[in-house]
């Protein structure tokens, strides 16, 4: 609130605005520090992760809501470095009996600075992939990071690791910590089989746990959400909810907003959006999604990817290869979309089902006169290339036209759109839903 009446009384420029937000959530880290020595009685769990942390924070806590009262993570508030760990810390009360924390690092030293504030009861590892690439240079040196999370850890502590990272189940050497692996291998405690998702149909498996067996149907779309959904039941499970408990918990949630989140507009069309991360990974899992889907026409709308050595034209190129495989139809946004559209069309797509637009605004206009009943459109970019607004435009008129943004976050709220958005469907787990 205070930063909001700064901008609006004193019209201080964003780079000062930036530099503020870091002085108080500095603040916030000593405060919690403290705090957390009252949360003796919380058991603090810690879910990192290269990808798939929020959806993970989202299914355990509500597996562990079913029988306890529980805390968790406010949306994706998830780094040290602007205090959103230590806000959730504070967020925490005495009485609750469980904490579910997101834990995100964006440059060398973050997690011990986490590691330090959190003193986590319970780590769960998801799987370790190279992301932020400006800071970090190899996959090494994130493992090296993210291990500093259970190399903290007690002999009374747990962890839950993805035993299909080899990465993350050699962790468990760390310490003479509890370990619970997970995955779909043979020594998985928590075995994952029999695995399917083509849309319209969502992501389902059979689970093995010991001598228990449940089946599984979710709401989510693409086998990628396996392990976020394993690690979830695996932590609910040792925390004293019963296996069949946790699935009946999982099988009520949807996905989040802008993660692989669908969309089915009042023409009939459905877009999923996925345009929150924008590291080459996602791409790689969203783009499978798409392939496998059963659909009248399948789009892909895309800007650019994070997190790769390529240069901006070698990486539009790929784009368009990629794009060709995945779908009918390819939109591709940007300055070097001409790039990706020409190798698309080299690698066989139709010249009239290829489409490339400078700015957000055309691709966005072209998508409102072609789209119709049974398409089905996959949203994917960049946070900071905001391709929101291609879907927001959908729904009403977007005012605004910048080519380029310093903002980090989703168009939803934005006060420049020009609309009011409902938020009744953002940062929530809200139920498909159509708009008009």
């Amino acid at each position: 609130m205070l930063v909001e009446f700064i901008k609006k009384v004193f019209r201080v420029r964003y780079p000062l605005i930036r530099i503020w937000e870091k002085a108080v959530s500095r603040l916030r880290y000593p405060s919690a520090y403290l705090w957390r020595f009252l949360l003796f009685r919380t058991t603090i769990i810690a879910i990192s992760g290269s990808t798939g942390k929020t959806t993970t924070k989202e299914l355990l806590a509500a597996i562990l809501s079913s029988k306890y009262l529980t805390a968790k993570t406010s949306g994706t508030w998830n780094a040290y470095r602007f205090g959103g760990v230590a806000g959730t810390i504070l967020s925490v009360r005495p009485w609750h009996r469980f904490a579910v924390i997101e834990t995100a690092i964006e440059a060398p030293g973050d997690m011990k600075h986490l590691v330090k504030l959190l003193r986590p009861d319970i780590v769960v590892m998801l799987g370790v992939k190279l992301c932020h690439s400006n800071t970090f240079k190899n996959i090494e040196n994130i493992v090296k990071e993210k291990s500093e999370l259970v190399r903290a850890l007690s002999a009374k502590k747990r962890t839950i690791l993805n035993g299909d990272d080899p990465n993350v189940s050699a962790m468990r050497e760390l310490g003479s910590f509890q370990t619970c692996l997970f995955g779909t291998g043979e020594e998985a405690e928590f075995r994952a089989s029999a695995i399917t998702s083509q849309w319209p149909e969502r992501l389902e498996l059979q689970v093995q746990h010991r001598d228990d067996s449940q089946k599984v149907r979710t709401a989510f779309i693409g086998t990628h959400w396996v392990d976020s959904i394993l690690a979830a039941l695996a932590t609910g499970v040792s925390c004293g909810v019963p296996l069949a408990e946790a699935v009946q918990a999982i099988e009520s949630i949807q996905p989040f907003w802008a993660r692989m989140q669908p969309v089915t507009l009042s023409n009939g069309a459905t877009i999923i959006r996925d345009e929150w991360n924008g590291s080459i990974t996602t791409f790689q899992t969203a783009f499978s999604a798409i392939e496998q889907a059963i659909a009248e026409r399948k789009f892909i709308v895309v800007s650019d990817f994070s997190d790769s050595s390529l240069s901006p034209r070698d990486r539009a190129r790929r784009l368009g290869r990629l794009a060709s495989q995945a779908a009918d139809w390819a939109v591709f946004v940007g300055e070097r979309s001409h790039y990706a559209s020409r190798a698309a069309l080299n690698a066989g797509m139709l010249p009239e089902h290829v489409h490339s637009f400078f700015t957000v605004a055309e691709a966005a206009s072209f998508l409102k006169d072609e789209l119709g009943p049974g398409d089905l459109v996959l949203l994917k970019g960049r946070t900071s290339d905001h391709l929101s607004r291609v879907f927001l435009a959908q729904l009403d008129h977007v005012t605004c036209t910048l080519e380029t943004c310093p903002r980090q976050y989703l168009c939803d709220r934005c006060t420049q759109l020009g609309f009011e958005w409902d938020s009744r469907f953002d940062g929530v787990m809200a139920p498909p839903h159509i708009l008009v």
